[in-house]
């Protein structure tokens, strides 16, 4: 439904269903607390899409109830969703801000989520790392934006050479950038990207 630009039937799916299998705390087990982090994770990024930001909260809200019901433990569903945590909804409450072009509030948010002790994939790290390169974008930080993008290119050159989105924040950080000669870190991802 995301994929489909089906913003408010995904957002009501995503919510109707948490509220069905919504978990008693004090006995729910991980797998229970990170089905219905899941679902209000999704509700939570179809509300901030479709320019509901309260309700995006809101959802994030209880979603961080399942994360801390969690504790330091992780919940992991390998057949669809993946791994939930408190993580989980650090990552998604920095992109709804990026969606809210609030590169500010990315950059703070940001800044409180370690590289280490999280059960992010190395996919999901990267995906926030080009969310924080857009944010610097919108701050016409051109050199922070490459750096991050000279970052992802040395650790990860193969998925982000799949990544459309990194291809346009490196675009935008040129057009912010000003410069009339290209930096080095510039010219090699100009050449990564095939940017002319």
């Amino acid at each position: 439904l995301m994929r489909q630009g089906r913003l408010d039937e995904a957002e009501r799916l995503a919510l109707a269903t948490a509220d069905d299998v919504e978990p008693r705390i004090s006995r729910a087990s991980k797998a229970e607390l990170g089905v219905w982090g899941r679902l209000l994770i999704r509700g939570s990024s179809a509300a901030a899409r479709n320019n509901r930001p309260r309700e995006a909260r809101d959802m994030l809200r209880l979603a961080r109830t399942a994360g801390a019901a969690l504790g330091g433990g992780v919940a992991s569903y390998p057949y669809g969703w993946g791994k939930f945590d408190w993580s989980t909804v650090a990552f998604q409450a920095v992109e709804n801000q990026v969606v809210a072009e609030q590169p500010k509030r990315v950059l703070g948010l940001s800044a409180r989520i370690p590289a280490v002790g999280t059960a992010a994939t190395a996919n999901t790290w990267n995906r926030h790392r080009l969310d924080v390169a857009q944010a610097h974008v919108l701050l016409r930080q051109a050199d922070d934006a490459t750096d991050v993008l000279a970052a992802l290119h040395r650790a990860a050159p193969e998925w982000l050479r799949h990544q459309q989105m990194a291809r346009e924040t490196f675009e935008r950080s040129l057009k912010v950038s000003g410069r009339r000669k290209l930096t080095t870190r510039q010219r090699e991802l100009a050449a990564f990207f095939g940017v002319a």
